[in-house]
């Protein structure tokens, strides 16, 4: 009966041991389990790819762990790219109900322009319309596209590529286009489809009120754009012109008041003799100085140079003791300012005594006289060197020789015209 005692209580200790150890075994797998919850619900990373769509035949963008990155990219997904091509298939919406099955076929990366086809089907297998269009990506993704269907232009349609190059928002983006006026210009290209004579082809009109270009970078009026209008700006093709704009000496009328040049004109007086000293008694109002005329106005005899001996002399030749021995008239008709010359005669007994002279005018008209004279042309008979003066407005004041003396002949100015 002990033995037995003992056998059964050895029994109940085993089971015992096994129960523990099973619940042990228990806890530890549990505490296993919730350890991998806790690592799996912890955050990783996350990246954005372009995963490839085989209904659509295209791309688009989703967001995933990066710990299954790899797995994505091996399977024929991609990374976005700052400039995706949009080739691919897509499907639209024009006017808000109407399907088209789309397909961009070519894509140049350099002009950013596209071409492709498209369907619009009537029923399962049954298309409507047929369709090819083209157009271009520009910098922000923005797609701009025209469609054909045959020849003809048929709908305008905008969109936005995304990175992965796929087609979006394209839904209620279309507009149908037409041609109204008949003028060869469609609704896309034509500001004002119900006139002819409006279209992005003709050249505007000035002044009429109307786009007629379809630009409205071309000016209808204030052409110039100095902020008058053609009804108060005298020339609306010079913005320099304008009423708020200050007269100058220029030959039009900058200020738009009716008058040219009122004010401010420069007085310039005539210089007939050309020493460029101006007549004061004669002159003009000009921008610039006319031919002849100059600034200056101190000219007292405009027909002459300054201190010129131009003009017909008569003179005596006296001998000792001052008699009158002869009258010389001479012609002085060339002076350069410096040089004269000029002929003369005198009559002896009824003869004519034939002479040259010339010389120069110095500082307030000092004269240096040479005089030739001769019976017979070509043969000088005697010279003579004397002095003179002229005055300042022309015209000999005075001759005399340097030294006068009683017993030498000598030259006395008798007049001058």
């Amino acid at each position: 009966m002990r033995k037995l005692y003992y056998v059964l209580t050895g029994i109940a200790m085993i089971l015992v041991t096994i129960v523990a150890c099973e619940q042990a075994s228990i806890e530890m797998e549990e505490l296993q389990a919730i350890e991998k919850v806790e690592i799996s619900a912890k955050p990783t990373a996350k990246v954005t790819i372009c995963h490839y769509d085989a209904d659509l035949d295209n791309y688009h963008s989703i967001t995933i762990s990066a710990n299954a990155e790899e797995a994505h990219l091996a399977h024929g997904d991609k990374y976005p790219t700052e400039n995706p091509s949009p080739v691919g298939s897509f499907v639209a919406l024009s006017s808000g109900k109407y399907t088209w099955d789309m397909s961009i076929t070519t894509f140049n990366p350099d002009t950013f322009e596209f071409t492709g086809t498209g369907k619009h089907p009537a029923g399962a297998d049954v298309y409507k319309f047929e369709v090819e269009f083209n157009g271009t990506i520009d910098n922000g993704n923005h797609l701009n596209g025209l469609l054909f269907h045959g020849s003809a232009p048929y709908h305008v349609m905008e969109g936005t590529i995304n990175s992965c190059g796929a087609v979006e928002v394209l839904e209620g983006k279309w507009t149908i286009i037409v041609d109204d006026d008949k003028d060869g210009y469609y609704s896309h290209e034509d500001c004002d489809d119900y006139n002819f004579d409006v279209n992005s082809g003709v050249v505007e009109i000035p002044y009429n009120g109307i786009d007629d270009d379809c630009n409205p970078l071309t000016f209808d009026d204030d052409l110039d754009q100095d902020g008058f209008n053609n009804d108060v700006d005298c020339n609306d093709n010079d913005p320099a012109v304008n009423p708020s704009a200050t007269e100058v000496c220029d030959g039009i009328d900058n200020n738009c008041d009716g008058n040219i040049d009122e004010g401010v004109k420069t007085a310039f007086y005539q210089d007939l003799d050309g020493d460029t000293l101006g007549n004061p008694t004669t002159s003009i109002e000009a921008c610039e100085a006319p031919e002849g005329y100059v600034l200056d106005n101190t000219d007292c005899d405009d027909t002459k140079l300054p201190y010129s001996p131009k003009g017909t002399w008569t003179i005596y030749k006296l001998n000792k003791g001052n008699d009158i021995h002869g009258a010389y008239i001479f012609y002085i008709d060339t002076f350069n300012g410096t040089d004269f010359n000029g002929t003369g005669t005198r009559i002896v007994n009824g003869n004519t005594l034939y002479a040259s002279i010339s010389g120069t005018v110095g500082a307030a008209g000092t004269m240096v006289i040479h005089m030739e004279q001769w019976w017979v042309e070509g043969t000088i008979q005697n010279t003579f060197d004397f002095f003179g003066t002229t005055g300042e407005c022309g015209g000999i004041t005075e001759v005399h020789n340097a030294d006068n003396p009683i017993d030498k002949q000598y030259f006395s100015l008798i007049s001058f015209i």
